[in-house]
């Protein structure tokens, strides 16, 4: 977690262009950070292009027993599937280019509906 502040503070103290050292957090860090995320995703939310809606990844849970067995929790079971994802595009440096072409087609969306407002 310690690793993702520094990089927060670098980026924010204008660096010169060019590859920032990053390491990546531990397994437990990265899933803390992955669920303190989905934690505050706005149910009301738009999907995007992929159609797995924000209420479907905040509210894939299970119940579980806590450390006291006494009560119990519910955990997000797509928690560690997304931090692993994430990991592993990190890792390779690697965008997929399906969502390369999805992020062309909505800029162009977006161009298009621009254009049309300024010419009305």
């Amino acid at each position: 977690m310690d690793s993702l502040i520094q990089l927060g503070r670098r980026h924010n103290n204008a660096q010169p262009l060019g590859p920032h050292l990053f390491n990546m957090p531990e397994d437990d860090e990265l899933r803390t950070l992955v669920a303190t995320h989905i934690s505050g995703i706005k149910m009301s939310s738009s999907p995007g292009f992929d159609t797995n809606t924000p209420t479907f990844i905040k509210c894939a849970c299970k119940r579980v027993p806590e450390q006291n067995e006494t009560s119990w929790k519910n955990v997000n079971v797509l928690v560690p599937h997304i931090a692993a994802l994430f990991k592993l595009l990190i890792a390779k440096a690697n965008i997929p280019s399906s969502k390369k072409k999805q992020s062309s087609l909505l800029s162009t969306i977006r161009g298009q509906c621009h254009s049309q407002r300024t010419t009305e």
